[in-house]
């Protein structure tokens, strides 16, 4: 049947700790540190800069766009089937 029931080794343990050699047997992997992203903002088409290389009065607006963006409607727009359709939203503007 194998060796199902056998103790690990050395080596299956290496393997299920990524084999660098910061843990030793028995003892638990260390934390995973994630590091969280800095977002990148485009001021403007041809510039890039992360959220800490931005200007306060730069990040005002930015925030000030991205309000009124949240703002705009999501659908699409139904200029009519018919032209008798179209006459009618055109008198009423």
């Amino acid at each position: 049947m194998g060796n199902c029931l056998s103790s690990q080794s050395a080596d299956d343990l290496s393997l299920l700790n990524d084999s660098d050699g910061a843990s030793l047997p028995g003892e638990p992997p260390p934390p995973y540190q994630e590091r969280e992203p800095v977002p990148v903002y485009h001021p403007t088409p041809s510039q890039t800069r992360l959220a800490t290389q931005l200007t306060e009065e730069e990040q005002v607006w930015i925030a000030q766009r991205m309000g009124l963006i949240q703002h705009l409607p999501k659908g699409r727009y139904d200029s009519g089937s018919e032209p008798s359709e179209k006459k009618l939203k055109e008198l009423v503007f």
